[in-house]
């Protein structure tokens, strides 16, 4: 892990990458591709460290609300988030100015931000958390699904 001063957070797309480089492994992901001009190890992770601050000021400056997306480039729940708490700060800010939420990853510690999620969805701010799950077995497919509804439909 290293840490840089990052000059900007958000993308015209309205895109988050608050990690550069993930420890996943997984083979097919794209993120390693060397048109994305990385300098160090994909696995030796890049933390924007003034990331909050640049997300403030580019929240403050947008003119119309949109959702604030996350995970496409680096799954934001990377191993360090548990101390960093750079995803559930941001969430804070999301929430604070009245933005809504996109988060896409293949991580558990997602769980640790979903009572910020909830606050979100109490003041109807749209959050949406797409987990990335590689299934081999149907049996085990099904019951995710059953289990994902019923939670989803108990934060409602």
């Amino acid at each position: 892990m290293h840490f840089v001063q990052a000059k900007s957070l958000i993308s015209s797309k309205n895109g988050m990458n608050l990690y550069r480089g993930c420890t996943h492994g997984c083979i097919y992901c794209d993120s390693r591709s060397k048109i994305y001009n990385m300098n160090h190890d994909f696995e030796d992770i890049e933390v924007k460290q003034n990331s909050l601050e640049l997300l403030k000021k580019a929240l403050k400056s947008k003119k119309e609300k949109c959702m604030i997306g996350t995970g496409s480039m680096t799954d934001p729940y990377i191993h360090l988030e548990s101390k960093l708490e750079f995803v559930r700060n941001s969430l804070k800010l999301i929430y604070r100015y009245g933005f809504g939420f996109t988060c896409i990853t293949k991580s558990d510690l997602i769980l640790i931000d979903l009572d910020c999620a909830k606050l979100l969805v109490q003041f109807l701010v749209f959050v949406s958390f797409l987990m990335n799950i590689l299934i081999l077995y149907h049996e085990f497919c099904f019951l995710v699904l059953q289990v994902s509804q019923l939670y989803l439909f108990s934060l409602s």
